[in-house]
């Protein structure tokens, strides 16, 4: 399979930090990983909203990007020569988001004290409110529909493909079903460790896929060493 087949799909994972990338392989960044690369993708997935990537809405967390001497690739969002990838859902232009004034009061007449608990969340999470960018406003961004009904799409040129990528709560899981609609044949898995526990549902998920990648001429390459992925890989899983 030649190189040009190949892209590799990026987590944040910890072995991301000594890993040495192919030049003449695709870059794929799932989500926050574009963050932790040395060298800058070619393709960024994610399922989430913008202002997760925007200093203006995080930089005042002490964990946030902007602030980390590793963080390469901040300007990202503004960058053309990282193709983005994002459900259609997504894709909306940025709106001001305020709350009424008397919103407090309102909930509490109707269930007690719970106001006092939303307003609360808003103080902690100040993000919440004012300018909330959306993905129609940068350039270079690819839409998907994603259809709970749509079963797997590993080919653009099957039906399913027309009416949306299977609709997942992962975004490694909406990358991998990017990379082999964009054609690609071969997916690379590295920094994709899967300690956390928000990863615990992607596993599972993946290995059910495996077969399934299998039999559309897909190869499937986990590079990240004691990862979920490397074992059931190494385990083999039949087609």
């Amino acid at each position: 399979m030649q190189e040009s087949d190949s892209i590799y799909i990026v987590g944040r994972g910890p072995s991301l930090a000594s890993y040495e990338f192919d030049p003449a392989i695709t870059i794929m960044a799932v989500s926050s990983a574009v963050f932790a690369l040395q060298v800058k993708p070619q393709h960024f997935c994610t399922l989430d909203a913008v202002k997760y990537f925007d200093d203006r809405h995080i930089a005042d967390r002490d964990h946030s990007w902007p602030n980390s001497v590793h963080c390469r690739w901040w300007d990202f969002l503004h960058d053309g020569d990282v193709m983005k990838h994002v459900p259609l859902s997504r894709h909306k232009p940025g709106h001001e988001r305020t709350i009424a004034v008397d919103l407090q009061e309102r909930i509490n007449a109707v269930h007690g004290g719970v106001g006092d608990k939303v307003m609360a969340g808003f103080e902690k999470y100040p993000h919440a409110l004012g300018w909330q960018p959306g993905w129609a406003d940068y350039t270079d961004v690819h839409a998907y529909p994603m259809n709970p009904a749509t079963g797997l799409c590993f080919d653009p040129n099957e039906q399913d493909a027309m009416t949306g990528l299977h609709a997942c709560s992962s975004s490694m899981i909406f990358a991998v079903q990017v990379a082999a609609w964009m054609g690609f044949r071969r997916l690379i898995f590295v920094g994709c460790d899967l300690t956390h526990a928000v990863y615990e549902l992607v596993t599972p998920t993946l290995k059910q896929w495996y077969p399934a990648a299998q039999k559309h001429g897909i190869e499937w390459v986990c590079d990240t060493p004691g990862s979920p992925l490397a074992e059931f890989m190494a385990e083999g899983v039949a087609v």
